[in-house]
């Protein structure tokens, strides 16, 4: 059994006690409900790739939902590579997200994101120092605190967007 305080009448607070029975039955019928009202929670996020999680979450600031994915899935096809967007020319760039609008300060972050990956990975020796492609993999394999500070520290990316992140591609709960 679990309690709540209600107010009453004269400020007075008494108990109501309630059963804690089928909790996970409750929970995903509030699921099914808030769903029906308000559409799918899922909003194409990118959850088997860290990195291409959090360029997602960076193209979906100050954008509408299907601009962005769109605008992601014409640039992963132009450059299929992370490497290959961190090395496009900015008029290739901006073409390619030009319909997701801010199409410069995109670009710059974008790429300015992806040079620290760069960076960060040489110095781990994986991805582009291993023959591979740009990763954030490794944050799989941190605490959420850890996982945070080193998103936080990317270009771009804020206390939002570094939960978002966690949530989505790390598993993790956390408020954003």
């Amino acid at each position: 059994m679990a309690t709540r305080r209600d107010g009453e009448a004269g400020g007075m607070c008494s108990p109501i006690v309630f059963p804690l029975q089928d909790t996970c039955g409750t929970i995903e019928r509030v699921a099914e409900l808030l769903e029906a009202t308000y559409r799918s929670a899922h909003l194409g996020n990118i959850t088997d790739d860290v990195l291409a999680e959090t360029v997602y979450i960076l193209l979906t600031l100050q954008t509408q939902e299907p601009v962005y994915q769109r605008v992601l899935g014409a640039m992963r096809k132009r450059f299929p590579t992370w490497l290959e967007v961190m090395n496009a020319s900015l008029e290739d760039l901006e073409a390619v997200l030009r319909t997701g609008g801010l199409q410069h300060q995109r670009v710059v972050k974008l790429q300015d994101l992806l040079q620290a990956v760069h960076a960060d990975n040489m110095q781990r020796g994986v991805g582009p120092a291993a023959g591979g492609d740009l990763t954030l993999e490794h944050l799989r394999d941190l605490g959420a605190p850890a996982a945070e500070r080193f998103l936080l520290g990317l270009p771009g990316i804020g206390v939002k967007s570094a939960r978002c992140i966690e949530s989505y591609a790390l598993g993790g709960w956390c408020l954003s």
